[in-house]
């Protein structure tokens, strides 16, 4: 399959639309006529079992890119033909019969592979020739960047050096660099590192570390200082006229060597580099200096210049949430590659460490001097204090347009309905669920039930690793919240008794989870939503309890429906809800309309766009659709048995037993009991950012014994009641 998407237009004309940041509001929504000219995206898939592409290279005049932990080999064409697809038999022969091997750089004249023993996970990196020559390298450090030169040298990171391998196999360090290096690439005449200090240039015509252009460098730190504690995804090729061009999700750039600037030359917000589902590989710059970028999901996308594209009338439609949320950000990213008359000013309240507070008052000020944005979405945010105080549009005015046909599951789409209006809609939604032993799961009908369990099965059992499993207290505190919100808030104030017994159970939960002394770590970040890894540990170890939420159908509906086909047989079990309320959901990515926005047209269309089946099926593990033609969809998924995945594996963490079973498509009899469930759903779960930090800040003080659990209740019963008269 290939589609066509319109990418940003020449930096001309970007120049031009950042020109309008000098201007007023109402001169930045006038039309303003761009250059002709700009970028195409084409976009080709070439599968969908890769694990994750390698480097972009040109090997026997074909641009070819691999697998890099199979022996799947990819050649880009040129035209419209597919990908070419084969088995690289080379590699094929030396992959290892109980481990795996990763392919860490390639070139005309060979390979640098490393390859791991599945029975004493030991690592040994070899230089595989293309004619099947092997060669073992005497290297101790790990290696995660390597690349060859144009003329078959080989560079590496290794420990905190940039070293180049020989053909004989030697190893010689060139240079000291961090010892966190981000990326690694070959350009040219040059190798550049950037590391956590800064970037690093070789000279590899001279043999010599050099000085590194300050206007690239400057560039390139700035970006990694702007990802913060974030992976940073970024790639770099040579590109004609002695110039570099440089990838990352905000688009991809140009910089010619030694000159003073580095120019913007594709938006990534209008295409698939802003998409935050895809990973970024490698770039590639042909000789007609069309662009490829891959992905390392199997994405392949080539940016050719078309001199006589019409880049249409300016509009600007801003766009304002808290925090960076992945379904927020490829519905963007849709939206802007179908509307190229739109450039959207995407903010982000709490980045770059601002607080919840600071980010708050920055958009009051925002709203009170005229410069609202027009489409905000609204989590973690006091939905119906914005409403109270006429902030949010009604929706309603326009429901024709964004709920044609009554395509929409309304009940959670227009869960925060307010009579006949609505100020805001869900786009998607996650269920929360409790997971056990089957007998035991019938009594875990609230999160006391749980706290129960858990410190009867510490008291009687002792067993070694965690009964349920937090990396973090505060993740504990908010998964807790979502089974228990409903009490404290349900009467339309705070109940001090129920929000004691909360913390009672929260402290119990912290303390019985682990075996005194024995820290345990499962070895994935704990998120407070991650339910089906806790049930794998209902499964894996017998007394453990499971929580979190089921966000999707591809890792997490379909395992569940698939337990039944466990080999040996299990008990462990779940059910949807919170044990006493099996109706609760989890309303995400909800969109309103500022009431003082200037854009409302535009914020309109964007909320329609949203709510359509096609974009409906992005952001799939976010969270389920809530567009009915969409989840007709997803059920249909399992008539293909390319779906499936056969042969999963679950080993206990004392290793004394393995359970075996097929991940299947959930079935059609499976999808319409899900239907029906789901058209049934009617308690959500919405708590602002501000009154969630404050229950977790002292769940944390009393699970500390900072202080004592009535005295965390009585003392968040106080904050917040000023926060409401605030």
């Amino acid at each position: 399959m290939k589609k066509t998407l319109k990418a940003a237009a020449l930096f001309s004309a970007l120049m031009t639309l950042s020109s309008l940041a000098g201007c007023s509001d109402e001169e930045q929504q006038q039309a303003v006529k761009l250059s002709k000219g700009g970028y195409v995206e084409s976009v080709m898939e070439v599968g969908p079992d890769v694990f994750s592409l390698s480097e972009l290279e040109l090997i026997d005049n074909k641009l070819t890119t691999f697998d890099s932990m199979f022996c799947n080999e990819y050649v880009i064409p040129y035209g419209d033909s597919k990908v070419k697809t084969s088995v690289n038999q080379t590699m094929k022969k030396i992959e290892p019969s109980d481990g795996y091997m990763t392919l860490l750089a390639s070139s005309e004249n060979g390979y640098f592979i490393s390859r791991i023993s599945g029975a004493s996970f030991e690592t040994e990196y070899l230089l595989l020739s293309s004619e099947g020559e092997e060669k073992k390298l005497n290297i101790d450090d790990f290696i995660a960047h390597a690349e060859y030169s144009e003329s078959g040298r080989l560079f590496m990171v290794g420990g905190e050096n940039l070293c180049e391998v020989a053909e004989n196999g030697s190893v010689k360090p060139l240079m000291t660099v961090g010892e966190n290096v981000i990326n690694m690439d070959v350009i040219g005449d040059n190798v550049i590192v950037i590391d956590e200090k800064g970037v690093h240039f070789y000279d590899i015509k001279n043999d010599k570390e050099a000085e590194a252009p300050k206007a690239l460098s400057d560039f390139l730190a700035e970006y990694v200082n702007k990802a913060g504690g974030e992976e940073v995804h970024i790639d770099m090729c040579k590109a004609p006229n002695d110039s570099i061009c440089i990838a990352c999700p905000d688009g991809i750039y140009k910089y010619i060597l030694n000159g003073n600037n580095v120019e913007q030359i594709v938006d990534g917000v209008s295409c698939s580099l802003g998409n935050p589902s895809l990973k970024l590989s490698s770039i590639y710059c042909c000789d007609d200096e069309s662009m490829v970028v891959a992905f390392d999901e199997g994405t392949i996308s080539r940016f050719s210049y078309d001199p006589e594209m019409e880049n249409d009338k300016a509009v600007v439609l801003k766009v304002y949430a808290l925090e960076k949320d992945e379904v927020l950000s490829q519905l963007i990213n849709g939206y802007a590659s179908q509307n190229r008359d739109v450039k959207i000013d995407f903010q982000i309240g709490m980045k770059d460490g601002t607080t919840y507070e600071d980010a708050m008052k920055d958009f009051t000020t925002q709203v009170l001097s005229g410069n609202a944005p027009d489409l905000i979405m609204l989590d973690g945010m006091d939905i119906d204090n914005y409403i109270d105080k006429n902030m949010l549009c009604d929706l309603s005015s326009f429901e024709s347009e964004w709920n044609k046909d009554g395509k929409l599951l309304d009940n959670i789409v227009k869960w925060n309905k307010k009579g006949d209006k609505v100020y805001n809609v869900a786009c998607k939604f996650t269920i929360p669920a409790i997971g056990a032993d089957s007998d035991d799961l019938k009594k875990l009908n609230s999160l006391e039930d749980i706290a129960g369990f858990i410190k009867d099965n510490r008291k009687q059992y002792d067993d070694r690793f965690p009964l349920m499993y937090f990396e973090k207290p505060e993740q504990l505190v908010k998964t807790a919240l979502i089974y228990e919100s409903g009490d404290i808030f349900g009467s339309g104030k705070i109940d001090s008794d129920k929000l004691e017994k909360f913390f009672s159970s929260c402290y119990d939960i912290n303390k019985y989870n682990e075996k005194e002394g024995e820290y345990v770590s499962y070895g994935y970040d704990g998120n407070e939503m991650s339910f089906v890894d806790r049930l794998f540990n209902v499964i894996r170890e017998d007394h453990t309890v499971a929580v979190g939420t089921v966000n999707t159908f591809n890792y997490d509906l379909n395992i569940l429906e698939s337990l039944n086909g466990l080999t040996p047989e299990n008990n462990a079990d779940y059910k949807f809800g919170t044990g006493r309320n099996g109706k609760v959901f989890v309303p995400k990515c909800n969109l309103g309309i500022i009431e003082a926005g200037k854009n409302h047209e535009e914020a309109e269309k964007f909320i329609a766009y949203a709510l359509g089946a096609e974009p409906q099926k992005l952001a799939e593990e976010s969270g389920f659709s809530v567009n009915t033609d969409a989840l007709s969809w997803f059920y249909k998924k399992n008539e293909n048995d390319i779906n499936n995945f056969y042969g999963y594996d679950l080993t206990s963490l004392d290793e004394s037993k393995t359970f075996v079973f097929d991940i299947k498509w959930i079935t059609n009899k499976q999808a319409k009991e899900f239907d029906e469930f789901i058209r049934a759903l009617d308690t959500p779960f919405a708590v602002d950012k501000a009154t969630e930090q404050i229950i977790v800040n002292n769940g944390i003080e009393c699970m500390n014994d900072s202080v004592s659990i009535s005295e965390a209740a009585s003392k968040t019963v106080s904050q917040l009641e000023l926060k409401m008269k605030e």
